[in-house]
């Protein structure tokens, strides 16, 4: 036997909203014993807090403000330390720097950033890191900051393996997602095979980045098992050993209150 944990997704989005039940028997019918739920703006911290602690040790939270959020609201390092204070809140974020589609708001995300790597630091709790177009700039911004301190994941990592190593020195591990399945994912799965076995997760990012055979679906926490399935097959692994070595590693990394 073998359980997964899905380390990133979104099951309050519109497209999953008020469907808990239904996404944790899926999920434990595919054995995925929990999900971590992932707001992006100060509005979502009392849904995935709530979702949290209505179904304990089958949701965690985390709290943060994407960085192309445009929403008017309070992203400072108080405010953000407020909506991660929650114990069921095991994570900052995410958070980072977006330049596919956000360069013209480059200042604002570099502030936003900061604060959320403050509120991380002064919590003690680890960082979910959002980073598109931009992995110098954030490896730069982590280091300055002193992100070390808390550590972190790089979630839905896209980068290769000389700045998975780098990430590596300053206490970040990487995630994948259903990416990995996708035909033009080689260099990834390059990636993935050059990674520790400690060094990083899977994850699905649901609703989104659906895997293969569920290519043009909604996405959901329990297709984290078609992850690790590409995950055993790129690295030549028992699927029994990649639950297992990325379930320690999202424990070590997030402590979560089971």
């Amino acid at each position: 036997m073998f359980s997964l944990i899905d380390s990133h997704c979104h099951p309050h989005f519109p497209q999953l909203q008020g469907r808990a039940e239904l996404l944790i028997a899926e999920m434990e019918t595919n054995a995925v014993a929990a999900a971590l739920a992932v707001a992006t703006t100060a509005a979502e911290a009392t849904t995935v807090t709530a979702l949290a602690a209505a179904h304990p040790g089958k949701f965690y939270a985390a709290c943060g403000v994407h960085p192309l959020s445009a929403e008017s609201e309070e992203d400072g390092e108080d405010a953000i330390a407020k909506n991660c204070a929650n114990k069921n809140v095991i994570a900052v974020g995410e958070t980072g720097l977006d330049f596919f589609r956000g360069r013209e708001t480059e200042t604002m995300q570099r502030n936003r950033f900061a604060a959320h790597i403050a509120a991380a630091r002064k919590l003690q709790k680890p960082l979910i890191i959002h980073t598109r177009e931009s992995l110098p700039q954030t490896m730069d911004m982590l280091a300055a900051e002193n992100a070390r301190d808390v550590g972190g994941v790089l979630h839905c990592y896209t980068g290769d393996a000389k700045q998975m190593r780098e990430a590596q020195k300053i206490n970040f591990i990487v995630s994948f997602t259903g990416i990995l399945t996708f035909k033009n994912s080689a260099a990834m799965q390059e990636t993935l095979r050059a990674a520790p076995p400690d060094g990083y997760m899977v994850e699905t990012d649901a609703p989104y980045l659906a895997p293969v055979p569920h290519r043009g679906k909604i996405c959901t926490p329990a297709m984290v098992r078609n992850v690790a399935e590409a995950a055993a097959q790129i690295r030549n692994e028992p699927l029994k050993k990649i639950a297992a070595n990325t379930t320690k590693t999202f424990h070590r990394l997030f402590h979560p209150p089971d």
